[in-house]
């Protein structure tokens, strides 16, 4: 089977010239951090490309050699329509890319948006914009032939991500370069972001480790548990409890009993799964099942 080699790049990175060439080393999978093609939602979030920049990027990659390409669009932004968003998706679906990610923003205290007052209370008062955004999503993707593997994830049958599928398996897997990630036995640890220090420490032969963990059973156990609830297959309980060595408490099936009830999860089989509301809490179900 063929490996997939995925390269993230942005708009303002994409010329023909450049993709001949990643193509050649063995590049055969593009992921697109576009965001919008609204100008208004791309100023707020701070882009360097315009959304020309990113339609002629678009061209250039369907016109390359690589023929398996993603692309990213983000919602729930400050004073971004429901309206602006659907026609990010439309115009996305229009260019027939394999893959497309849909990701909710995230406002935390530390970053620019967290630190705006305005920001942080519109983001505060629009959550149900936030939600019909993201079911919009999932239903005109689904009607366009891309479908929902992970929260974030959709593709066309047979264009999943495998490194998505990877970590969101909770597998193992090593991550080369500069702040590349890696999870292998049970020890999870990040390189350092700096080529300067990353370099200096190969030429030491220094393994050029920024941080590292050894994650406990029960924190691969959570792990698991979150990742798995992530993705549309969801998570196999019976097999779970007996992995790890836990079992369920009276207060975690009920609790399971009440999503299933109001809708935010489903059985498939021995399998737990979540809806597309289930997916938007999949933080707060994984505390309350937490072993």
């Amino acid at each position: 089977r063929k490996i997939e080699i995925s390269f993230e790049m942005n708009p303002e990175d994409v010329n023909s010239n450049y993709l001949t060439e990643l193509y050649e080393i063995g590049i055969n999978r593009i992921s697109l951090g576009g965001q919008s093609f609204q100008s208004k939602t791309l100023k707020i979030l701070g882009r360097s490309h315009s959304n020309k920049k990113l339609r002629d990027s678009i061209k250039i990659i369907k016109n390359s050699p690589i023929k398996n390409w993603n692309l990213d669009l983000i919602f729930g932004v400050p004073e971004q329509s429901v309206i602006s968003f659907e026609k990010d998706v439309e115009e996305a679906v229009l260019y027939e890319p394999s893959h497309i990610s849909l990701y909710g923003l995230e406002i935390n205290e530390k970053t620019p948006f967290g630190k705006n007052l305005k920001f942080k209370e519109w983001y505060l008062r629009h959550h149900n914009r936030y939600c019909e955004m993201y079911y919009w999503g999932i239903k005109y993707l689904e009607k366009s032939g891309i479908f929902q593997y992970e929260v974030s994830n959709f593709s066309k049958k047979g264009k999943e991500g495998r490194n998505n599928l990877l970590v969101w398996s909770g597998s193992e897997y090593l991550g080369f370069g500069v702040g590349a990630h890696s999870f292998f036995g049970g020890i999870r640890w990040s390189n350092k972001r700096s080529i300067k220090t990353y370099v200096n420490d190969l030429y030491q032969k220094k393994w050029p480790v920024d941080f590292e963990e050894k994650l406990s059973n029960r924190m691969i156990a959570t792990e698991i548990l979150y990742l798995n609830l992530r993705n549309s297959k969801g998570l196999n309980i019976e097999h779970w409890q007996n992995c790890f060595g836990f079992e369920l408490q009276k207060t975690q099936i009920d609790f399971i009993c009440r999503l299933c009830e109001l809708g935010y999860a489903f059985w498939q089989k021995q399998n737990l799964c979540l809806s597309s509301k289930g997916f938007l809490i999949v933080d707060s179900i994984t505390v309350e099942l937490m072993p």
